[in-house]
């Protein structure tokens, strides 16, 4: 179930920082970030009554402890998807997404050091593996330059921040008492995306005044939008209820594979022979990943 829920996550991911990216010419990049969030809360609370009513289940009584985490990592992600927007529209699509992907590293780094939750050397040789293709796709002719780039830079610290929130997410969920794992997925994502509301909310209207009701009036812009990431979170959110957040991030370097497919054919960015041989390691890490993990 894990590795279903995954790739779909990977897929809205994909399809939503796509549609995200056409914001930043309406809005600021704060803004196009808040998009996800008022939007999103509202549907993230009503697919939780939803599955209350339909399944039965009351609501649980969650501990102090989920609090916390659900504030830091929503945080967080606020955090690395406002600095992904910045990626992308100052570097190629598929470069910006590409270094935010080395979350997948990041997040077992920090979930050893911090969360005492090892990945095992075969799982670490496979993520690391994953990082080479990353590396191919964006380290043009094998320099620095794309990592100094400040599209690349914030590519990098996106996925730092993208890899603090999946562990402060998979904490939050595993804080959740029930042994219903879409339960425990859709009570953090809606305590999660609403925080973030009001959390961001009240930054743009201290410091971008009027940038709150740009985003209210343009809804026809923003919802489809904030559709795709609400889809996309509660699978991530499911998945980080199921297994390892680093597994989890390696496996959604399924992602790179849509991005590449999309900056192609969409954006007509160049393919060529490092990205097919990228592309290639990066899908050869994540079979290596899945083999390990059965």
């Amino acid at each position: 179930m894990w590795i279903i829920v995954t790739l779909a996550a990977a897929f809205f991911q994909c399809v939503r920082t796509f549609r995200q990216r056409a914001l930043k010419g309406l809005l600021s990049t704060n803004g196009a970030n808040f998009v996800r969030y008022i939007y999103g809360a509202p549907l993230a609370l009503a697919a939780l009554a939803l599955l209350l009513a339909t399944s039965g289940e009351s609501l649980p009584a969650v501990p102090g402890g989920f609090w916390v985490s659900a504030i830091l990592g929503g945080l967080a992600q606020i955090l690395a998807t406002s600095a992904l927007l910045l990626a992308i529209t100052r570097d190629s699509f598929a470069v910006g997404t590409a270094l935010s992907k080395t979350e997948a590293l990041q997040a077992a780094i920090i979930a050893a050091l911090f969360f005492g939750e090892h990945v095992g050397w075969g799982g670490a040789l496979a993520i690391a593996a994953g990082f080479g293709g990353v590396a191919l796709l964006t380290l043009k002719s094998l320099s620095l330059r794309a990592l100094t780039g400040s599209g690349g830079v914030y590519g990098l610290i996106s996925g730092f921040f993208f890899g603090w929130s999946s562990m402060f997410i998979r904490d939050a969920a595993l804080a959740v008492p029930t042994d219903l794992p879409l339960l425990a997925a859709l009570v953090t994502l809606a305590a999660v995306t609403s925080l973030q509301t009001l959390m961001l909310g009240a930054w743009l209207l201290v410091r971008e005044p009027g940038m709150v009701a740009k985003v209210l009036r343009a809804w026809r812009v923003c919802a489809p939008v904030a559709i795709l990431s609400i889809i996309g979170s509660a699978c991530w959110f499911l998945a980080f209820t199921l297994q390892k957040a680093a597994y989890v991030r390696a496996l959604g370097q399924a992602e790179l594979v849509f991005t590449v497919v999309a900056s192609t054919f969409l954006l007509r960015e160049k393919f060529g022979f490092r990205e097919a041989l990228g592309t290639f390691i990066i899908t050869g890490s994540i079979v290596a990943l899945l083999t390990l993990t059965r």
